[in-house]
């Protein structure tokens, strides 16, 4: 799939060489103590020897990827938040905002940030794969302008770890969707206590993952997180006869969600 997009800005982006965690940790500091400046930030979080702090880099990476998920803003000199989040939903906001960029509905900074779900989608969800080895040759391929280096594709795979959206491992990731993650998505589906499947994944979910494949069908990487919070009692999946509505093979032709038992 090739993404038509608007390029504003220069030097933010999300594909930084970061790994996560200390994205969360900056992001509260800033909601806490803003606004601050690079130096206020480089005495929390920097190492000093020999009276200099420590590589600034993978810091600075951090501020670039969360101004770019549109969490952070800068003003002169200065770091601000753009929006007050608490930690329980800090990543589902997050992955919100990325996937907002992928479709388009954000402004990117960078001609490379809708592929950062864009990878996860055209890679994964739409072919119906769960697990890549070789994702820095596959992900080279999806469009011929594109030049990601190992370093950016390796950050990549550790953020949507950190996110929730897979796991590493054997060289390669496996993409199967967090069920904590996927339960707190439904859980701010607040207008409805229960519904069609069809209306939960298109007017709900789809804002904030990608979970269709190339035959309109749910994809293995949301569907095994269903049916394993189906298991726990969590959501019910059921079929009601004569609903209107599409039915979906991969969750046994159900088409009806509902919160809980």
């Amino acid at each position: 799939m090739i993404y038509i997009f608007k390029v504003f800005g220069g030097g933010f982006m999300l594909f930084k060489t970061i790994y996560g965690p200390e994205v969360k940790s900056i992001y509260f500091w800033i909601l806490k103590y803003g606004p601050v400046e690079n130096q206020d930030l480089y005495r929390i979080f920097l190492t000093v020897k020999n009276n200099e702090f420590s590589s600034p880099a993978n810091l600075l990476d951090a501020l670039s990827f969360l101004k770019t998920a549109g969490l952070i803003q800068k003003k002169d000199k200065y770091w601000l938040p753009l929006i007050n989040l608490d930690e329980e939903y800090f990543l589902i906001i997050l992955i919100k905002h990325i996937r907002e960029l992928h479709l388009g509905k954000r402004k990117a900074e960078h001609a490379l940030d809708p592929y950062f779900f864009g990878i996860l989608n055209d890679l994964f969800i739409i072919q119906d794969i769960v697990f890549r080895s070789n994702i820095y040759n596959d992900a080279n391929c999806l469009d011929p302008h594109l030049n990601f280096s190992k370093e950016k594709i390796n950050a990549w795979k550790r953020v949507i770890e950190f996110l929730g959206l897979g796991k590493k491992g054997f060289k390669g990731i496996h993409i199967v969707y967090d069920p904590n993650m996927i339960l707190k998505i439904i859980n701010l589906w607040l207008d409805q206590h229960e519904g069609p499947l069809q209306d939960f994944l298109h007017n709900h979910l789809n804002d904030y993952i990608p979970w269709e494949n190339k035959n309109k069908e749910i994809s293995k990487s949301l569907s095994l997180s269903l049916k394993y919070l189906e298991s726990k009692m969590l959501i019910k999946l059921e079929r009601k006869q004569d609903l209107p509505k599409k039915s979906y093979q991969g969750l046994n032709n159900t088409n009806w969600i509902r919160k809980g038992w």
